[in-house]
Parts: C-alpha cells; structure tokens; sequence
C-alpha cells in the first residue's frame, strides 16, 4: 500500500511540475514546455539518465543559465574541503553537487567521478552554461564567454574566473541533454 502511494504521490507531484513548468510564448500563444531535469532525483552517471522520470521538455540553454544564475547567489560563500554546504562552507565538487542537487540531479561526489556523470561536451566551444568543466583534481560550471563559476580555494571561496582554461580541461560534461 505504501509503495502504492509513493507512486502515486510521484505521479502527482511530476504532474504539478509540468503544469507549474508550462508557460505561453509570447511570440506564438502556443505552448512552451520545460525540462526541469532529465533525472527526477536519480543518479546521473557513466552517460546514463532516466529519461522516463521526466514526461516535460525544454531548451538545455534555458536550464543551464538557471543552473548558472543559482549558483551566483553563492559568489562570495565559503570554501570549506570536503564540505557541500552553499552557505556554510563547500569545496568544488561539493558546490556543483549541491547546485545540480538544487535541480533534481543527484551527481557523484568527486571531482573525478563527476568526469563520468552526464553527457560528453566535445571542447570549450561547445560548451554551454551549466555545464561541468572537468580539471585534475577540481571541477567548475561553465558560464560562457571563457568564464567559470567554482568553489576555489580558502582564499578565494566560491568565486568567478574570466579565464575557463585557467588549468588544463580534461573532460566537459552536460548534464540537461
């Protein structure tokens, strides 16, 4: 009966997402759906996601600058190893775990992992906002224009840096396909 229920109560609530998640194009007065996540609180590894948790579509660009502009409501947060808190101190992986959290999206918990998690973005010119730029040993979000947004150091904190090839990108990955 419980399991019953939950379904239900999923149902139900993806139902209230897709109706809060549905607005009018201005330019034609017709529908414009909107893909909150393609993972409905599932695990995003290895290039797999549950595209049945998800009935609502819409344009990763639109997704990947709310990714982007949540994220900024943390510039200036502490830097903490191994902390995830946005507020209370996180480190790189624990920031892009806790922004992507905020949308859904349960992501791996290390930089390293996170090379996996996804879709495979082939270089910086293909690069989107919201997608995960992948270093050694740290990760960031894209924000276009060369431009980054990640938990830094101590120093620094949570933070933007105008050049994304600071370091060495080994991979790019795209989370909302």
């Amino acid at each position: 009966m419980r399991t019953v229920l939950r379904r239900i109560m999923i149902s139900l609530a993806v139902t209230a997402l897709a109706l809060l998640f549905t607005a009018v194009s201005p330019a034609t007065d017709s529908a414009v759906r909107v893909q909150v996540s393609a993972a409905s609180r599932k695990t995003v590894s290895d290039g797999q996601t549950d595209q049945s948790a998800a009935p609502f579509a819409a344009s990763n660009d639109d997704i990947g600058n709310q990714v982007i502009a949540y994220a900024r409501k943390y510039l200036g947060g502490p830097y903490r190893y191994g902390g995830t808190s946005l507020t209370n101190g996180t480190d790189c992986s624990g920031f892009v775990m806790s922004i992507y959290k905020h949308f859904g999206v349960n992501l791996p918990r290390t930089s390293r992992a996170m090379r996996k998690a996804g879709f495979k973005v082939k270089n910086l010119s293909k690069a989107k906002p919201g997608d995960i730029l992948c270093y050694s040993g740290h990760v960031a979000l894209y924000m276009g224009n060369n431009t980054i947004i990640h938990a830094s150091n101590k120093k620094n904190g949570i933070c933007i840096r105008k050049n994304a090839k600071y370091k060495k990108i080994l991979k790019i990955r795209r989370i909302f396909k």
